[in-house]
């Protein structure tokens, strides 16, 4: 895997619309000027940070090796002729990172000297796309991670109520001789309701997708409930809020997240079923500090690598 750092500016909207990366062959004298070769190295699989106007907005996976092809006819750039070509799913961040004079300056003492995107003042060298050796993407993923990630989730308290409900439920499992008439009963009678509703609380979304339509939407545990003490069935630092599809690829341990919130996809899974999935290499959900070790327990004992 490579890593990229492409200087987009005005042509940014139009490959992300297009999901692709395209850079011209040649341009007059000015061959070889703007690294756009290094377009022609890209690989299925290999990373791109997007930089437009001194900020990353975007991450994105390349999915697709390099090929000869003209200009798009929708990228509006003074090039024309052959070029280089890639297919890209790109990942805009919600929150750009603006790139200051330290961060520059980090990247810089990270590069190789030949693949330098940054000069002394902290100016963006002259050229188009840059590889950037791992240490420079470890780096740049913090920064990344840092701006994009909130730990402002107000949470409830345990109610003596809640604990009663939690032990009147665990009475009753024991008539269901099967796992699946388990799951659905504690589903149904404490994740879709008491547990739910005080996630929807302070959010409506998806915690992988965005997706905003609340009936859609299930409580998840990271520690299942047979696994879990009575007050950890009900900490709600213990469920995330998740659709259907990301519920079930969650509870077969398809996918988990790391300290930092950034996904975990299993060996099992195929890289090129991630965007039908709506997952891609970048996906990342908010965690507060409790919720960490929750996460931390369904990485060891659900999550399959």
């Amino acid at each position: 895997m490579r890593i990229f750092l492409l200087f987009q500016d005005e042509s940014y909207i139009h490959e992300r619309m297009g999901n692709y990366i395209w850079a011209p062959e040649r341009h007059f004298s000015d061959i070889g000027k703007y690294k756009w070769e290094n377009i022609q190295r890209m690989q299925k699989g290999d990373v791109v940070y997007s930089v437009v106007n001194n900020k990353i907005v975007s991450v994105n996976i390349i999915t697709s090796d390099s090929k000869r092809r003209k200009k798009p006819a929708d990228l509006d750039i003074p090039a024309a002729g052959d070029g280089w070509y890639v297919s890209a799913n790109y990942s805009q961040l919600k929150r750009p990172i603006l790139l200051n004079y330290t961060h520059k300056t980090e990247i810089r003492n990270l590069s190789v000297e030949r693949e330098i995107p940054f000069n002394e003042t902290g100016d963006p060298i002259e050229g188009h796309v840059f590889e950037i050796p791992y240490e420079t993407h470890k780096y740049m993923m913090g920064l990344v991670s840092t701006y994009n990630f909130s730990n402002n989730f107000d949470l409830p308290e345990l109610k003596q109520e809640d604990v009663v409900l939690a032990h009147q439920l665990e009475h009753q499992l024991e008539k269901y001789e099967t796992k699946e008439h388990k799951i659905l009963a504690i589903r149904m009678g404490i994740l879709e309701t008491l547990l739910k509703q005080r996630l929807l609380r302070h959010t409506k979304k998806c915690a992988v997708c965005d997706i905003d339509y609340s009936e859609f939407l299930s409580a998840v545990y990271c520690k299942p409930w047979d696994d879990a003490s009575t007050s950890e069935r009900l900490d709600i630092n213990n469920l995330l809020l998740l659709c259907p599809l990301h519920r079930d690829m969650f509870e077969k341990g398809l996918i988990s997240f790391n300290d930092k919130g950034m996904i975990k996809i299993s060996s099992q899974m195929k890289f090129e079923n991630f965007k039908s999935l709506s997952i891609n290499m970048f996906t990342s959900i908010n965690l507060t500090d409790e919720q960490i070790e929750y996460m931390r327990w369904h990485n060891l004992n659900v999550f399959n690598e």
